[in-house]
Formats: structure tokens, C-alpha cells, sequence
């Protein structure tokens, strides 16, 4: 709640809501942004109505906005790439760009750990079978493990 109502706060203060102004004061004795607190808990309310209401509904909010969050982090690169970086004001401190250093160098740090280590003792995720005593991994082969032929359906046929 406190990262929320400040985040809330911090784009009211912006001009990013409906009702900025009112969400941007910070209240003066408590000195803390008390509106955007209160339209924090009452959206969590309010989602929390929807998850007891429907669940199916409650996960279908909670994924569009995992979606939306995505995109959103994708939206100003792409207006740069789109209309390049001339856009943007002179900066007084520019980083140079060391991405694809940094990417290439934990790429290589995770191939050779695969090499040294992870092709030996890595067997992926558990799946946990009814009825059996040992770990089962993903990459067992579980027809067997469940007494069937290669090709059999779960019927049995």
C-alpha cells in the first residue's frame, strides 16, 4: 500500500490522473499523501470484492494488467527508435551504451556453467505423480513411468 499510494501520489504530482490535484496533496500533519493512499486501499478493496464475486474474473483483470504493464515499458523505446534520439533534450551526462557488452557477457558466463555444471545435474522442474514414491522430472519419460507404451492415450488404449 505504501508503494502504491506513492507511486499514485508521484504521477498525480505529474499531471497523469484524473483529479491530479486532489491526489497530489500531501496532507500536513501526517505529512504523507492521504488521498492517494485512500484511492490505493479503495481499489484493493474493490479488486478484492471482484476476486470473491469471481475468481476467473479477478485473474482476467490481474492478467490484461500484466499485459499493460509490458507494454507500457515498451512504449518509450519504441518512440525513440521510431523518432530518434534528436527528441531528446541535451543532457549534461550522458551513459555510453553497454548493453550488448553486458548481454554477451552473461551469455557466455551461462554457457560455460551449463558446460561445467548444468548439463551433468540439471533434470528440470519435479512433477509430482500420484501414487509414486520418487521425484519424477520433466524430462523423464513419464509413459513409462506410468506403465504405458510410447503412443498410448490416458484411456489406456
Amino acid at each position: 500500500m505504501t508503494t502504491s499510494s506513492r507511486m499514485t501520489y508521484a504521477f498525480a504530482r505529474d499531471g497523469g490522473l484524473p483529479a491530479s490535484r486532489f491526489f497530489a496533496k500531501v496532507h500536513s500533519k501526517h505529512e504523507m499523501p492521504l488521498n492517494a493512499l485512500i484511492l490505493t486501499t479503495v481499489l484493493v478493496v474493490i479488486f478484492g470484492c471482484i476476486f470473491l464475486g469471481s475468481s476467473s474474473a479477478f485473474n482476467a483483470i490481474i492478467s490484461a494488467s500484466v499485459v499493460a504493464l509490458g507494454v507500457s515499458y515498451a512504449i518509450p523505446p519504441a518512440i525513440n527508435c521510431l523518432r530518434g534520439r534528436k527528441m531528446l533534450p541535451p543532457r549534461p551526462f550522458v551513459l555510453p551504451d553497454y548493453c550488448i557488452v553486458a548481454f554477451f557477457i552473461v551469455i557466455v558466463i551461462s554457457v560455460v556453467q551449463w558446460f561445467i555444471d548444468g548439463r551433468k545435474n540439471y533434470k528440470g522442474p519435479v512433477v509430482e505423480l500420484v501414487g509414486e514414491d520418487e521425484p519424477v522430472y520433466a524430462s523423464d519419460n513419464l509413459d513409462d513411468k506410468a506403465g504405458r507404451s510410447n503412443g498410448a492415450d490416458l484411456a489406456g488404449n
